[in-house]
């Protein structure tokens, strides 16, 4: 999940240098996309709704470009808290 949290912040920084073009939204979403999807199975259950909203923001926001960058970042910052705070339900 570190490595999936690390691709998440790489996307995040690669929007904040060159913008939310179509090859930085892909990858913003697929990782968190993935992150969604890999939560639970990595122990990470309580990630997957971060991850999922910033899913639909990217999914349903018509143009991109409006997505101001500090929604990005407290959904980003979110999961990497979850997951290096370790918030697991048996924890």
């Amino acid at each position: 999940m570190i490595q999936q949290c690390d691709r998440l912040d790489r996307a995040r920084r690669a929007i904040k240098a060159d913008g939310f073009g179509k090859k930085n939204r892909d990858e913003i979403f697929h990782a968190a996309h993935d992150i969604k999807g890999d939560a639970a199975t990595f122990g990470f259950p309580l990630a997957a709704p971060a991850a999922e909203s910033l899913c639909r923001v990217i999914e349903h926001t018509p143009d991109p470009q409006r997505i101001p960058l500090a929604l990005i970042d407290q959904h980003v910052n979110a999961v990497r808290a979850i997951v290096r705070e370790y918030a697991r339900p048996d924890i």
